[in-house]
């Protein structure tokens, strides 16, 4: 197709302007980007310090009392009469389901229920005989309730003799967790020392016993994991469930556990869609506005050039008459080139 001068103009300042608006545009976009990921990964990373440090300090606290039961004379003699009625009178003043003193032979007598299990390979158990008081993951006891085991070991001349037990509910836990998150649909979640869940805004991956190194599904966020180091502080994101997920990592110390607090991706950087759309929008209306005043700008410039090319035109033709009201005379008064 054939253009004329002030198409050709217009077409080009059209161009120009197009060029710069998508330009301008895609950097704006780019730079907000990464701005709202920079602040929404600090902000979860910073949700993952605090949360790993108030459920640290929930579990110190729990810890602590069986520690103190554990240390005082009455529990260090080893004798089971002497041992419930010291500790009986503590069990539902500090809060706890149940305890039980648990012998070398890993047989645990329970206060409460009254009792008798043998703990054997429990990884809680053994750490205590070990001199190191710990948390369990959540498990489910005798009872079916979803519990925490406190354990401390019995010392008595320099030597463990026994340990103490205490069960709690993980109520305190789980409101924790149902208090994090960022952005409209955040959630937050504790992976316990095996990959198991202890705590997560979505119950069922509790009760199905979801495990990130066990189910298929959780491969993506097990290999950023991996990439950060299991027992790191960080940022990643992973696909789950066709949803890419941004999640602050902090290990909560003492327990094995890791602590996630996360956002969707479409929640972090949903504002930008309106700022996309306003770009668009608005290098719409440029461009229209550009073409609207590039064509009067190429017709003021061309006009004047398609007129004297018919006069010259004429002269060639041994016309020389220029009649009164041509344009030439208003031309001739112009101070630019055509002038």
């Amino acid at each position: 197709m054939k253009l004329n001068l002030s198409k050709k103009i217009a077409l080009m300042v059209a161009t120009i302007i197009l060029v710069i608006s998508l330009g301008l545009g895609i950097t704006a976009l780019r730079i907000s980007s990464n701005t709202v990921k920079n602040q929404v990964e600090a902000a979860l990373f910073q949700l993952a310090e605090e949360g790993a440090e108030h459920i640290e300090a929930i579990m110190t606290i729990h810890l602590n009392s069986i520690i103190e039961l554990a240390n005082r004379q009455g529990t260090q003699t080893m004798n089971w009469y002497i041992q419930y009625e010291s500790l009986n009178e503590d069990l539902e003043r500090l809060g706890f389901l149940d305890m039980a003193v648990v012998t070398p032979n890993r047989l645990a007598r329970y206060i409460k229920r009254g009792e008798s299990l043998n703990l054997t390979h429990k990884d809680y158990i053994e750490k205590a005989f070990q001199g190191e008081a710990n948390v369990s993951d959540v498990m489910v006891n005798s009872a079916n309730k979803d519990i925490l085991v406190y354990a401390a070991p019995i010392m008595s001349n320099n030597r463990v003799v026994g340990v103490l037990i205490g069960e709690r509910e993980t109520t305190a836990l789980n409101e924790t967790i149902n208090k994090m998150g960022f952005g409209e649909n955040g959630f937050a979640y504790l992976i316990g020392s095996d990959g198991s869940f202890n705590a997560h805004h979505d119950t069922s991956h509790l009760t199905n016993n979801k495990n990130i190194f066990e189910d298929i599904e959780y491969k993506d966020l097990v290999v950023k994991l991996n990439e950060l180091g299991i027992g790191n502080k960080g940022v990643i994101d992973y696909e789950l469930s066709g949803l890419r997920r941004y999640i602050g990592i902090a290990p909560v110390k003492n327990t094995g556990w890791i602590l996630g607090v996360g956002a969707l991706e479409e929640d972090v950087l949903g504002p930008l869609k309106f700022l996309r759309n306003s770009i668009i929008l608005g290098s719409t209306g440029f461009l229209v506005l550009g073409i609207i005043a590039a064509s009067l700008l190429a017709r003021s410039i061309s006009k004047p050039i398609i007129d004297l090319a018919h006069i010259i035109e004429g002269f060639s033709n041994y016309d020389l008459s220029i009649e009164e009201d041509s344009r030439i005379y208003k031309y001739a008064n112009r101070t630019d080139e055509v002038g």
